[in-house]
């Protein structure tokens, strides 16, 4: 009769770490969700440095060019790829950008 017993104490052990473990799950999700809560007001803070993101970039970019500081047109035709490259993605990412927050909104 003494395995019946050990069967019992870890049938009672079984059931201790099944309830401890079903408490720190439920503690989980109730500081998960307070952390949520709590940091819901970043998005909304930030939300313009991700609109302008793409623009600034942008702006960063090309700002010599517009302020004649620098030479716009590249003379080989590799250059020209490489700056009318580097532009389409400036301004793809400027797109998205806008595009993605107008349909947040």
């Amino acid at each position: 009769m003494a395995g019946l017993s050990e069967l019992e104490a870890l049938e009672l052990c079984r059931r201790s770490l099944a309830a401890r473990s079903d408490l720190y799950r439920a503690s989980l999700t109730v500081e998960y969700h307070e952390i949520k809560e709590s940091t819901a007001w970043m998005r909304q803070a930030f939300s313009w440095t991700r609109a302008a993101a793409p623009l600034l970039l942008l702006v960063v970019s090309w700002g010599p060019v517009l302020l004649g500081r620098r030479r716009v047109v590249p003379r080989s035709t590799v250059g020209k790829l490489i700056l009318g490259w580097r532009t389409a993605r400036s301004l793809k990412s400027l797109w998205r950008g806008f595009s993605s927050n107008g349909s947040q909104a």
